[in-house]
């Protein structure tokens, strides 16, 4: 097949080396359009259905997420928090399934966005990534969320006691460097190991991000809280 260079392969049966058959069911390729269109898909916004229209029967759509190990005792003990927002606010069905250990979502009569599924789906992940149920849930509330995650080292290659330090100056004592970079630039942040996830919209985001990044850079703490108190009165100017 790789001789045939940028060939389209049509419809029919091409015989292989060896007697090997290869069914070849049409001459489709997909191109950048399709990919980007393809891509648009996993935006957590609200898509309205048209009149009528119901996500059921042959038309019904399902998703699976699957479940981490460390998190499975914290989704048992918080079922009824995490499902209630799902079934009230987006009107999808939810279930879990023990043995393949992951969260299905499904559609129903009363489901009337197209994007419930995704944006359900990206609650999820954010509280198996660490966030609370409350801060997860806005997700489901609230549009323009975004989530984004990093490594230390995609910053700075850092190892041993200099990751240490890195990672504590992102905390700081008894978390209160996470908790100004919270309250200063709207976002909430998970700090798991050397990962960093930060949930808020981009703007927020991007500042948030920044000022992480002179903390993992060496940036004393005392400058970075000044920096932040400039962002913290900038937004509320804006706003």
């Amino acid at each position: 097949c790789e001789r045939l260079g940028p060939k389209v392969l049509r419809a029919g049966v091409l015989r292989l080396r060896g007697g090997v058959r290869l069914a070849i069911e049409s001459d489709y390729r997909p191109g950048h359009a399709d990919v980007r269109e393809r891509d648009k898909i996993g935006v957590a916004k609200k898509i309205r259905l048209k009149e009528g229209a119901k996500l059921v029967g042959e038309l019904a759509q399902l998703r699976s997420v699957q479940v981490p190990t460390h998190r499975y005792s914290a989704l048992k003990e918080n079922w009824a928090a995490i499902s209630k927002p799902i079934v009230e606010h987006l009107k999808l069905q939810i279930r879990m399934n023990v043995l393949h250990r992951t969260v299905q979502l499904r559609t129903c009569e009363f489901t009337a966005d197209a994007g419930a599924l995704d944006r359900a789906a990206d609650f999820l992940k954010a509280y198996f990534l660490g966030f609370s149920t409350k801060d997860a849930s806005a997700m489901l509330r609230l549009e323009n969320l975004y989530l984004e995650s990093f490594e230390v080292t995609d910053v700075k290659y850092l190892k041993g006691q200099h990751l240490s330090r890195a990672i504590g100056r992102i905390a700081g004592t008894k978390g209160r460097t996470r908790d100004n970079i919270e309250s200063s630039t709207r976002t909430r942040l998970v700090v798991a190991g050397k990962k960093v996830h930060v949930l808020g919209s981009h703007d927020n985001i991007k500042q948030a991000r920044r000022v992480i990044s002179d903390l993992i850079l060496g940036r004393p703490v005392a400058k970075a809280n000044k920096k932040l108190g400039a962002i913290s009165s900038r937004i509320k100017t804006e706003l």
